[in-house]
């Protein structure tokens, strides 16, 4: 499935659209349902069967105007979720059980945030999270398990574009957060998750593309990147590590991990700021030893897009017909800007 936001006549006209990644062994129906996503928002997919996206703003009212509200998909009957905070631009993570939904800093419209939230569904509100270490936007989290969640690079309140990376540990109340090593490309709108090493079996979070650090924000005419670190994360002294480089230079788009982990994800994104030309490629990377392999899936995005997010979808949710034979999910790609 996907939200898209399609330039029409200068407005975005927001659909959820839903795909197989194997095209050959199911067929999706060609059909768009409206949506009320925002760009710059954030979420997640709980073990409830929904979909959460919350904050970003209205493409007439600007980033400096963002909304507290959240959405859900499908609907929850006669209820509307807010945050506490404003915020576009924020990174989010299913934690706990998974039915908890983590919303952390972004940009309130006048600063950069260090507040975070949890939401779940049985609540009427959001709750105080723990506070980040700095304040951060255009970050992106990792998550492992409730004792090993990375916060990942992003823009610091100063304007500047950080290698940082936290590690926080909901089972220490006492010491939450932990510095790990630091990315060797300190970026902005990167992708990351997480994967397995195919040979190795090793647990691997990983950071694609961005807009590097070696690029001031409003350098619209500096290029993103198309570096790839990867992460042993169960080893407390190892170091990010260069593996092969995305086949184009990307910014802003989704990941995912499929197939049992051992395959990672790159969906969508934009090759160029200035233009907005975004990517309707689908691109899958996996590992054997660290000897790792970027193809081009068959399927695209239609249209092409950026500032998405995927996610694997359950049955319960999907339109897509299934096979006898078929135990995947398909995907649901959530997507606030699609370019032509």
């Amino acid at each position: 499935m996907a939200v898209s936001g399609e330039i029409h006549q200068g407005a975005h006209q927001y659909f959820i659209e839903e795909f197989a990644l194997d095209p050959e062994l199911k067929k999706c129906p060609d059909k768009k349902k409206a949506a009320d996503f925002q760009v710059g928002s954030s979420g997640g997919l709980l073990k409830d069967g929904f979909i959460v996206t919350c904050g970003g703003f209205h493409e007439d009212s600007g980033e400096c105007n963002p909304e507290k509200g959240c959405e859900t998909f499908p609907k929850l009957n006669g209820r509307k979720l807010a945050m506490r905070d404003a915020r576009v631009y924020s990174a989010a993570a299913v934690v706990e059980d998974g039915r908890t939904l983590w919303m952390t800093g972004g940009f309130s419209g006048k600063k950069f945030l260090d507040s975070t939230e949890f939401i779940r569904l049985n609540q009427v509100s959001f709750t105080e999270g723990p506070q980040l270490p700095d304040k951060l936007s255009r970050h992106c989290i990792v998550y492992i398990d409730d004792s090993n969640t990375l916060i990942i690079g992003g823009s610091n309140s100063k304007g500047e574009t950080v290698a940082d990376v936290w590690s926080i540990d909901f089972f220490n109340r006492s010491n939450l957060w932990s510095r790990k090593p630091s990315l060797k490309v300190g970026r902005r709108g990167h992708t990351c998750g997480h994967f397995q090493d195919a040979k190795t079996m090793k647990q691997l979070a990983i950071v694609s593309g961005g807009t590097p650090n070696s690029c001031e924000i409003e350098d619209l005419d500096c290029n993103h990147t198309d570096t790839v670190e990867v992460l042993h994360v169960t080893s407390g002294s190892s170091e990010w590590q260069t593996i092969a480089s995305l086949p184009v230079q990307l910014a802003f788009s989704a990941g995912l991990s499929v197939d049992a982990d051992k395959e990672f994800l790159v969906l969508g994104g934009f090759l160029d700021m200035r233009k907005l030309k975004a990517s309707n490629a689908v691109y899958s990377l996996s590992c054997s030893e660290l000897k790792c392999e970027w193809i081009v899936l068959p399927v695209k995005l239609k249209p092409a897009r950026g500032e998405l997010m995927a996610f694997l979808v359950p049955d319960s949710i999907s339109s897509c017909p299934q096979h006898e034979d078929d135990t995947d999910q398909g995907d649901l790609i959530i997507n606030h800007r699609s370019v032509h």
